[in-house]
């Protein structure tokens, strides 16, 4: 980057103002600050930042919470609720189509190198019909076990890049994206563990 001179750091109104506090003119009396007297227009406070209930975290915190007690519940009585598991696999896989739809077939910029794909995985879809059955087929539990292990691995990076402001994969995501994580993970964990008994 080239260092920024007087005129080009200009567009920002903080070196604007000082600059211009600065300038003289020559007048017939001899040379003179340019502004005499400085009006402050707007005195507008900066809001303090909130953390509202309805955010993202929050909500899928609880959401998590809950379905880590009712994966627990399931799993202690090798009972497990396939429509919770349908919803959720359906909802992430559609997403993901979605997702890897803007990203090669049009030309929303925006769209391209979409990494949210890594977690709304588009053969989620397909599998959320598998996970219908109460007994799953044994490939379907293998890919519960793969993607259980995955989502682990994609917290653990994405945790990484929160605390160290260091991101693996090339898009910042935001951190309401690790209490959903926690929940495909539980979810996946439940298929696997109750496939096994």
């Amino acid at each position: 980057d080239k260092k920024l001179t007087a005129w080009d750091a200009m567009f920002l109104p903080d070196y604007l103002e000082k600059y211009f506090d600065q300038v003289k003119i020559k007048t017939s009396s001899g040379v003179e600050k340019a502004v005499l007297k400085k009006i402050r227009l707007i005195d507008a406070k900066r809001p303090s930042p909130r953390f509202p209930w309805y955010s993202p975290y929050v909500i899928f915190s609880i959401l998590a919470l809950i379905l880590f007690y009712i994966g627990y519940q399931e799993i202690k009585k090798n009972k497990r609720q396939a429509w919770i598991d349908f919803i959720l696999f359906f909802i992430l896989g559609l997403a993901g189509v979605i997702l890897l739809g803007l990203w090669f077939f049009t030309d929303h910029i925006e769209g391209k190198n979409n990494f949210n794909l890594l977690w709304a995985f588009p053969l989620h879809l397909i599998y959320a019909f598998f996970v219908l059955k109460r007994q799953v087929k044994p490939f379907v539990a293998a890919y519960s076990k793969f993607f259980f292990w995955f989502t682990i691995l994609l917290f653990v990076i994405y945790s990484f890049g929160f605390i160290t402001n260091l991101w693996i994969i090339p898009q910042r995501v935001d951190y309401g994206v690790l209490p959903l994580l926690v929940i495909i993970a539980t979810r996946f964990f439940v298929i696997y563990k109750t496939a096994e008994k």
